[in-house]
């Protein structure tokens, strides 16, 4: 929560290398991808990937691990999104999947309090 992601370059050659099978996730791949979406993505550029920039919130939206059941990604709203590049993906430049950003009361670490 609060990243500056900025004036990053991910290149793939083609797609298909980048694209592993992550944990058995199959298709959940992007040269960047975010559950956390409260994190500024400011002038990446992003190339050649399957998916260049996707937040799939709702894929994990009771959160993961040790912020299960106390994140909501799905609602989480978005940091700042300008001035990035994608192109040449298999899939899409950005998709914000199926996102409802609420104004959530949340704690230093993004846990939601009500």
């Amino acid at each position: 929560m609060n990243n500056l992601i900025k004036q990053n370059v991910i290149i793939c050659s083609w797609w298909q290398f980048c694209s592993v099978n992550w944990l058995g996730n199959f298709g959940l791949h992007a040269g960047i991808f975010l559950f956390g979406m409260t994190n500024d993505l400011i002038e990446n550029r992003v190339a050649g990937h399957e998916n260049c920039v996707w937040t799939p919130g709702g894929a994990r939206g009771d959160g993961f691990g040790a912020a299960f059941m106390k994140v909501c990604p799905k609602f989480t709203p978005f940091g700042e999104i300008r001035g990035n590049v994608n192109h040449d993906c298999q899939r899409f430049g950005l998709y914000l999947d199926n996102q409802f950003p609420r104004n959530l009361v949340r704690d230093e670490n993004g846990f939601v309090l009500d």
